[in-house]
C-alpha cells in the first residue's frame, strides 16, 4: 500500500479494515496465483524429477536467453556486456557467470531504473521490498508474471512438506495489521481469498498473547508462515504456561531472518510439529528451503547459485556467501 492509503488503513475502524484489507488481499491473490501460476506450478511439480544432467541444460538455456534479453533491453547490461566484450548468443556454459562482475546492491539502488527492461511497461511492474535482514531494504521491481511464477515454486515446496497450499494459513509477518497503537484484540485479521488469517507482530506482549492464543487454536490452521523471532514468541509463552500442544499446524515455514536452533526446538516443542526454514528473496533469485528430512536444497531451475569468499567460488564444504 502506498503511504496514504496506509495512513487510511490504519485510522479506520475495524469493520473498514477488514473490509480494505480483503479487498487488496482478493487483488494481491489474483496476482500472485492467477495468470500463468497454474502452468507454472505443473511444471515445477513435472522438473521435480529430472536428473542433474536435465537441470542443467535446463539452466544453459534459460540463462542464455536471459542474458541476450538483458544485453538488449537492460541498459545496465547492454554498457556492461559492451564494456567486458560479452556475447551472450555465445553461452554454452552456465559457468560463463564468472566472466560477469558481481552486483552490489548499492549499485542498484543509485541506478535502479537503469535495470528495467525497455520492452516492459513500468506501470504494470510491483514494488517489491526486501526485509533488509542484510542491511538496508533494497527496492526492486518484478512483472505479475514473475510473480505468478515464484508462489508456483513456493507452492510445490508446500506440497513436498505435506502442506495444502489452499490450506488455512496463520501468518506472522512484518505487516501492519492493525495500528500500532492499539491496545485491545483483535490483533488480527482474516483475508478470505488467502485463506490467511495475518496477525501483526507488532503487539506481542504478554499481556496480549493469550488473545493470539485463543484466536490461533480456534482458527486452527494447517500451516503457519511466520519471521523466526515472532512465531519464537508465541512459542515461549505456550510452553512457559503449560500449553504446548495447544495449536498443531501440520508445519511452520519460517523466513526473512536466520533461524537458530535453540528457536527450532522451542518451536517445535510448543506446537508439536516440524519446523522448516525456507529462504527465498524479495528479488526472487534463490530459492532455498529444508526437506521433512531437515536438508537444505536449493531450486536449480530457479536460478544459478554461487558461493564465494571474496571473488572466489568456494570448495564443497566450506563456508561462503551466496
Amino acid at each position: 500500500m502506498k503511504s496514504f492509503w496506509e495512513d487510511l488503513y490504519l485510522a479506520s475502524p475495524v469493520l473498514v479494515q477488514n473490509l480494505l484489507i480483503n479487498i487488496k488481499g482478493s487483488l494481491i491473490a489474483q496476482t500472485n496465483r492467477g495468470g500463468n501460476y497454474e502452468n507454472y506450478l505443473r511444471e515445477v511439480l513435472a522438473r521435480g524429477k529430472w536428473s542433474k544432467e536435465e537441470f542443467r541444460s535446463y539452466q544453459v538455456e534459460c540463462l542464455k536467453r536471459v542474458l541476450v534479453s538483458a544485453s538488449k533491453n537492460v541498459p545496465y547490461y547492454r554498457k556492461i556486456f559492451d564494456d567486458i566484450r560479452f556475447n551472450p548468443t555465445e553461452v554454452r556454459s552456465v559457468d560463463v557467470i564468472k566472466r560477469l562482475p558481481f552486483l552490489e546492491k548499492n549499485t542498484i539502488r543509485q541506478n535502479s531504473v537503469d535495470f528495467l527492461d525497455k520492452t516492459v511497461s513500468r506501470r504494470g511492474l510491483l514494488s517489491l521490498y526486501t526485509t533488509g535482514s542484510t542491511g538496508t531494504p533494497l527496492k526492486v521491481y518484478a512483472s505479475k508474471d514473475v510473480r505468478q511464477r515464484n508462489y508456483a515454486f513456493f507452492d510445490a515446496y508446500l506440497l513436498s512438506l505435506g502442506i495444502d497450499p489452499k490450506a488455512k494459513k496463520a501468518t506472522l509477518g512484518g505487516r501492519l495489521v492493525c495500528n500500532p497503537e492499539q491496545r485491545k484484540p483483535p490483533f488480527w485479521r482474516y483475508i478470505r481469498a488467502q485463506n490467511n488469517m495475518m496477525f501483526s507482530s507488532y503487539h506481542l506482549t504478554q499481556q496480549n498473547l493469550p488473545y493470539y492464543i485463543d484466536e490461533m487454536a480456534k482458527f486452527n490452521p494447517e500451516l503457519i508462515d511466520s519471521y523466526p523471532s515472532s512465531i519464537y514468541i508465541v512459542a515461549k509463552f505456550l510452553v512457559e504456561n503449560g500449553g504446548a500442544g495447544l495449536i498443531k499446524p501440520k508445519g511452520i515455514v519460517t523466513s526473512a531472518a536466520t533461524l537458530f536452533e535453540e528457536q527450532r526446538e522451542l518451536i517445535e516443542e510448543a506446537f508439536k510439529c516440524k519446523v522448516y526454514d525456507q529462504y527465498g528473496a524479495a528479488e526472487m533469485c534463490i530459492f532455498v528451503g529444508q526437506c521433512i528430512y531437515g536438508n537444505y536444497h536449493y531450486r536449480p531451475d530457479f536460478g544459478i547459485v554461487e558461493v564465494i569468499k571474496g571473488s572466489t567460488e568456494v570448495s564443497p564444504g566450506e563456508v561462503g556467501e551466496i
